[in-house]
């Protein structure tokens, strides 16, 4: 059985949405009484940055008696904050305990066989090791506690999670970004495999936010780094610039018909296929 369906344009662009069409069954074109010769691939290919990225991220979990990093105290005198910080009874090895303000962290990782005393002079070191914008000391107390002085009125906070690390490659098309590849362990950063050279649009999904958004869990705190590292030859990318003139693509796969340019508003586009 042969069917027809008929599509007026109402906006000024390369390419008309359909419904319910496959590619294979479409006989004719018909572009405002005249024939367009068809294909069903998009024929040329387009050179874009490969783009690696990194993140480490801190997802939080929900402190314990005993697996925590508590703020005892945190008060201004003199125009100086203390803050007095524990280390609780026993901490998990691969917890990392933070101290933060804002996007500035001091983060240690708690190691197995790790006592409560070495957890809290890890964490003195990494805040030591830490630009919070002033002067910061850290004085051990017991075996647990931490005292810190700040000058001024900086404040300080605490959490503690579970760390990750992703690395990536992905690319942009037509202001989407495609991931390629996406690896991620819970010690270090992963090992990519050798960078693509070509790949077919069609093999790609795109996400409908950044790449960072993306990767962010709202619990955690982390870092984004991304680097372009070569490029990619993308193959059959959907694009009025990849049509052979005077031919149109029938795009299956996101319900369109291409055109080599913009239909004008009112054009009258009717497909005749196969049922």
């Amino acid at each position: 059985m042969i069917g027809a369906s008929t599509y007026v344009n109402g906006v000024t662009r390369p390419y008309i949405n359909v419904s319910g069409i496959d590619a294979q069954d479409v006989i004719v074109v018909d572009r405002n009484g005249i024939g367009v010769k068809h294909i069903t691939y998009f024929p040329g290919s387009e050179e874009t940055d490969l783009i690696t990225y990194e993140y480490y991220g801190v997802i939080a979990a929900t402190p314990t008696t005993t697996n925590d990093l508590k703020v005892l105290s945190s008060f201004v005198s003199g125009g100086d904050r203390q803050i007095i910080l524990r280390v609780g009874d026993t901490p998990i090895p691969g917890y990392v305990y933070e101290v933060y303000n804002g996007s500035i962290i001091a983060s240690y990782l708690v190691q197995t066989g790790d006592t409560v005393t070495e957890v809290r002079d890890g964490v003195i070191h990494a805040i030591d090791m830490t630009n919070f914008g002033t002067t910061i000391v850290c004085t051990p107390i017991g075996s647990d506690r931490i005292q810190i002085d700040i000058t001024g009125t900086l404040d300080l906070f605490t959490s503690i999670g579970t760390q990750i690390f992703k690395k990536g490659y992905y690319v942009i098309i037509s202001t989407v970004s495609y991931i390629i590849e996406e690896k991620t362990d819970p010690l270090t950063w992963p090992t990519l495999s050798t960078p693509p050279t070509s790949l077919a649009y069609t093999l790609l999904t795109p996400l409908t936010t950044s790449v960072e958004a993306y990767l962010t869990d709202p619990l955690s705190n982390y870092t984004y780094t991304e680097t372009v590292t070569g490029t990619v030859e993308i193959t059959a990318v959907p694009s009025s610039s990849n049509v052979p003139f005077n031919q149109c693509v029938i795009d299956e796969l996101q319900q369109k018909v291409w055109f080599h340019d913009d239909l004008s508003f009112g054009e009258i586009i009717k497909l005749i296929y196969k049922t």
